[in-house]
Protein backbone atom coordinates (compact mmCIF):
# COMPACT_ATOMS: atom_id res chain seq x y z
CA UNK A 1 0.00 0.00 0.00
CA UNK A 2 2.84 2.15 0.37
CA UNK A 3 3.57 5.03 -2.03
CA UNK A 4 7.23 5.65 -1.61
CA UNK A 5 8.71 9.09 -3.08
CA UNK A 6 12.04 9.90 -4.91
CA UNK A 7 14.98 10.14 -2.19
CA UNK A 8 16.65 13.74 -2.39
CA UNK A 9 19.08 15.37 -0.49
CA UNK A 10 17.37 16.35 2.42
CA UNK A 11 15.19 12.90 2.51
CA UNK A 12 18.72 11.20 3.15
CA UNK A 13 19.75 14.05 5.52
CA UNK A 14 17.09 13.45 7.75
CA UNK A 15 17.00 9.80 7.46
CA UNK A 16 20.86 9.57 8.34
CA UNK A 17 20.23 11.90 11.83
CA UNK A 18 17.22 9.97 12.76
CA UNK A 19 19.51 6.41 12.28
CA UNK A 20 22.35 8.53 14.59
CA UNK A 21 19.72 9.61 17.08
CA UNK A 22 18.11 6.08 17.13
CA UNK A 23 20.97 4.38 17.60
CA UNK A 24 21.82 6.71 20.66
CA UNK A 25 18.72 6.16 21.92
CA UNK A 26 18.83 2.08 21.99
CA UNK A 27 22.40 0.99 20.86
CA UNK A 28 20.32 -0.65 17.83
CA UNK A 29 21.22 0.42 14.10
CA UNK A 30 19.26 0.45 11.17
CA UNK A 31 20.19 -2.97 10.58
CA UNK A 32 17.05 -3.99 12.58
CA UNK A 33 14.71 -3.03 9.45
CA UNK A 34 17.19 -3.94 6.74
CA UNK A 35 19.45 -7.22 5.55
CA UNK A 36 21.95 -6.30 2.58
CA UNK A 37 19.61 -3.03 1.64
CA UNK A 38 16.23 -5.13 1.79
CA UNK A 39 13.73 -5.26 4.15
CA UNK A 40 14.30 -7.44 6.69
CA UNK A 41 11.65 -10.61 7.59
CA UNK A 42 11.16 -11.10 10.67
CA UNK A 43 11.04 -14.49 12.60
CA UNK A 44 9.28 -13.03 15.48
CA UNK A 45 9.48 -16.41 17.68
CA UNK A 46 12.83 -16.16 17.60
CA UNK A 47 13.39 -12.57 18.97
CA UNK A 48 12.30 -10.55 21.71
CA UNK A 49 8.82 -9.76 20.09
CA UNK A 50 8.27 -7.19 22.45
CA UNK A 51 11.43 -5.39 22.78
CA UNK A 52 11.88 -5.55 18.71
CA UNK A 53 7.99 -3.92 18.37
CA UNK A 54 9.02 -0.64 20.86
CA UNK A 55 11.66 -0.23 18.59
CA UNK A 56 10.09 -0.10 15.41
CA UNK A 57 7.20 1.90 16.73
CA UNK A 58 9.66 4.57 18.08
CA UNK A 59 11.09 4.49 14.12
CA UNK A 60 7.52 5.08 13.11
CA UNK A 61 7.50 8.39 12.95
CA UNK A 62 10.53 9.04 10.08
CA UNK A 63 11.07 9.67 6.66
CA UNK A 64 9.14 8.15 3.95
CA UNK A 65 11.38 4.58 3.50
CA UNK A 66 11.93 3.95 6.74
CA UNK A 67 8.58 4.47 8.00
CA UNK A 68 6.68 2.13 5.10
CA UNK A 69 9.48 -0.42 6.10
CA UNK A 70 8.57 -0.18 9.80
CA UNK A 71 4.95 -0.30 9.21
CA UNK A 72 5.22 -3.43 7.22
CA UNK A 73 6.88 -5.10 9.95
CA UNK A 74 5.24 -3.94 12.77
CA UNK A 75 1.83 -5.71 10.56
CA UNK A 76 3.23 -9.16 11.28
CA UNK A 77 3.94 -8.20 14.83
CA UNK A 78 2.03 -10.75 17.54
CA UNK A 79 2.20 -7.71 20.14
CA UNK A 80 -0.88 -6.23 19.24
CA UNK A 81 -1.85 -4.71 22.15
CA UNK A 82 1.07 -3.24 22.53
CA UNK A 83 0.83 -1.10 18.68
CA UNK A 84 -2.75 -0.57 19.95
CA UNK A 85 -1.81 1.10 23.48
CA UNK A 86 0.97 2.81 21.48
CA UNK A 87 -0.18 4.12 18.09
CA UNK A 88 -3.81 4.97 19.68
CA UNK A 89 -2.24 7.78 21.98
CA UNK A 90 -0.13 9.04 19.52
CA UNK A 91 -1.24 9.19 15.61
CA UNK A 92 -2.88 11.99 15.54
CA UNK A 93 0.25 14.03 16.22
CA UNK A 94 1.67 12.40 13.05
CA UNK A 95 1.91 14.33 10.18
CA UNK A 96 0.01 12.89 6.89
CA UNK A 97 2.19 10.21 5.22
CA UNK A 98 2.59 8.89 8.94
CA UNK A 99 -0.12 8.69 10.35
CA UNK A 100 -2.20 6.78 7.74
CA UNK A 101 1.03 4.22 7.98
CA UNK A 102 0.12 4.24 11.89
CA UNK A 103 -3.60 3.42 10.94
CA UNK A 104 -3.11 1.05 8.68
CA UNK A 105 -1.08 -0.91 11.39
CA UNK A 106 -3.64 -0.54 13.67
CA UNK A 107 -6.09 -1.68 11.29
CA UNK A 108 -4.09 -4.78 10.35
CA UNK A 109 -3.19 -5.43 13.85
CA UNK A 110 -6.60 -5.32 14.77
CA UNK A 111 -8.19 -8.70 15.64
CA UNK A 112 -11.87 -7.44 13.59
CA UNK A 113 -10.35 -5.94 10.75
CA UNK A 114 -13.51 -5.15 9.26
CA UNK A 115 -14.57 -3.28 12.22
CA UNK A 116 -11.75 -1.48 12.90
CA UNK A 117 -11.84 -0.63 8.96
CA UNK A 118 -15.77 1.08 9.57
CA UNK A 119 -14.49 2.72 12.86
CA UNK A 120 -11.39 4.35 11.40
CA UNK A 121 -13.44 5.46 8.46
CA UNK A 122 -15.91 7.67 10.61
CA UNK A 123 -13.03 9.80 11.51
CA UNK A 124 -13.24 13.22 10.33
CA UNK A 125 -9.63 13.42 9.29
CA UNK A 126 -9.74 12.53 5.37
CA UNK A 127 -6.28 10.99 5.61
CA UNK A 128 -7.60 8.77 8.07
CA UNK A 129 -10.49 7.60 6.36
CA UNK A 130 -8.86 7.39 2.87
CA UNK A 131 -6.28 4.48 4.53
CA UNK A 132 -9.28 2.68 5.84
CA UNK A 133 -10.88 3.12 2.46
CA UNK A 134 -7.90 1.65 1.04
CA UNK A 135 -7.94 -1.49 3.56
CA UNK A 136 -11.48 -1.94 2.40
CA UNK A 137 -10.38 -2.47 -0.96
CA UNK A 138 -8.19 -5.91 0.09
CA UNK A 139 -11.38 -6.91 2.33
CA UNK A 140 -13.84 -6.21 -0.65
CA UNK A 141 -15.78 -9.49 0.07
CA UNK A 142 -16.85 -8.23 3.59
CA UNK A 143 -20.23 -6.63 3.61
CA UNK A 144 -18.98 -3.51 5.79
CA UNK A 145 -15.50 -2.91 4.10
CA UNK A 146 -17.96 -2.77 0.23
CA UNK A 147 -20.17 -0.51 2.50
CA UNK A 148 -17.06 1.39 3.09
CA UNK A 149 -16.09 1.65 -0.35
CA UNK A 150 -19.74 2.66 -1.43
CA UNK A 151 -19.09 5.66 0.57
CA UNK A 152 -15.64 6.17 0.09
CA UNK A 153 -16.17 6.87 -3.78
CA UNK A 154 -18.02 10.17 -3.22
CA UNK A 155 -16.31 11.48 -0.01
CA UNK A 156 -16.04 14.94 -0.27
CA UNK A 157 -12.19 14.60 0.08
CA UNK A 158 -10.07 13.92 -2.97
CA UNK A 159 -7.77 11.63 -1.48
CA UNK A 160 -10.38 9.55 -0.10
CA UNK A 161 -11.97 8.97 -3.56
CA UNK A 162 -8.72 7.86 -5.06
CA UNK A 163 -7.63 5.57 -2.60
CA UNK A 164 -10.86 4.03 -2.74
CA UNK A 165 -10.47 3.01 -6.13
CA UNK A 166 -6.80 2.83 -6.23
CA UNK A 167 -6.85 -0.11 -3.76
CA UNK A 168 -9.68 -1.84 -5.00
CA UNK A 169 -9.03 -4.95 -7.02
CA UNK A 170 -11.89 -5.13 -9.64
CA UNK A 171 -10.76 -8.77 -10.73
CA UNK A 172 -11.71 -10.02 -7.18
CA UNK A 173 -14.58 -7.26 -6.07
CA UNK A 174 -18.33 -7.43 -6.70
CA UNK A 175 -19.48 -6.08 -10.52
CA UNK A 176 -21.90 -4.06 -8.82
CA UNK A 177 -19.14 -2.43 -6.59
CA UNK A 178 -16.78 -1.85 -9.18
CA UNK A 179 -19.57 -0.04 -11.77
CA UNK A 180 -20.12 2.29 -8.77
CA UNK A 181 -16.95 3.09 -8.49
CA UNK A 182 -15.85 3.29 -12.11
CA UNK A 183 -17.26 7.05 -12.61
CA UNK A 184 -17.09 9.62 -10.04
CA UNK A 185 -20.65 10.02 -8.45
CA UNK A 186 -19.81 12.76 -6.80
CA UNK A 187 -16.73 15.87 -7.27
CA UNK A 188 -14.60 16.26 -4.38
CA UNK A 189 -15.45 19.58 -2.23
CA UNK A 190 -12.19 19.76 0.39
CA UNK A 191 -8.79 20.93 -0.11
CA UNK A 192 -6.35 17.95 -0.18
CA UNK A 193 -3.09 17.94 1.56
CA UNK A 194 -0.16 16.90 0.37
CA UNK A 195 1.94 14.04 1.75
CA UNK A 196 5.31 15.52 1.57
CA UNK A 197 4.77 19.22 2.88
CA UNK A 198 1.32 19.18 4.38
CA UNK A 199 -0.28 21.85 2.28
CA UNK A 200 -3.57 22.16 1.29
CA UNK A 201 -4.53 22.53 -2.33
CA UNK A 202 -7.60 23.54 -4.07
CA UNK A 203 -9.57 20.81 -5.60
CA UNK A 204 -8.71 21.83 -9.25
CA UNK A 205 -5.09 21.14 -8.41
CA UNK A 206 -3.08 18.12 -9.53
CA UNK A 207 -0.11 18.83 -7.94
CA UNK A 208 1.00 20.58 -4.81
CA UNK A 209 1.66 25.04 -5.17
CA UNK A 210 4.43 24.42 -2.81
CA UNK A 211 6.41 21.38 -3.89
CA UNK A 212 4.85 20.58 -7.25
CA UNK A 213 4.62 16.65 -5.78
CA UNK A 214 1.92 15.17 -7.43
CA UNK A 215 -1.45 14.77 -5.69
CA UNK A 216 -4.23 12.06 -5.77
CA UNK A 217 -4.65 11.45 -9.66
CA UNK A 218 -8.97 10.73 -9.44
CA UNK A 219 -9.17 10.43 -12.69
CA UNK A 220 -6.58 7.67 -13.30
CA UNK A 221 -8.06 5.48 -10.66
CA UNK A 222 -11.45 5.77 -12.36
CA UNK A 223 -10.44 4.49 -15.44
CA UNK A 224 -8.41 1.61 -13.83
CA UNK A 225 -11.80 0.46 -12.39
CA UNK A 226 -13.64 1.18 -15.81
CA UNK A 227 -10.82 -0.83 -17.79
CA UNK A 228 -9.87 -3.32 -15.03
Amino acid sequence: MSRLTAFDSSTLSASARNAIAFEKLTGHSMSILFDGGLARAYVWSSINAEEMTRDLLRLLPNTDWIASTCAAALCTSPCTDLISADLSGRVRTMGPRNRMLAIEVLIKTSQDQPSAIVLQFGSADPMTRAIAAACAGEMVNDPSSAAVLEAAFSDPNKWVQYYARHFLDARAAPSDLVRLGSSVLALPSEPWQCLRCRTLNTVDRSSCTQCNVVGPDLEASVQKLAKP
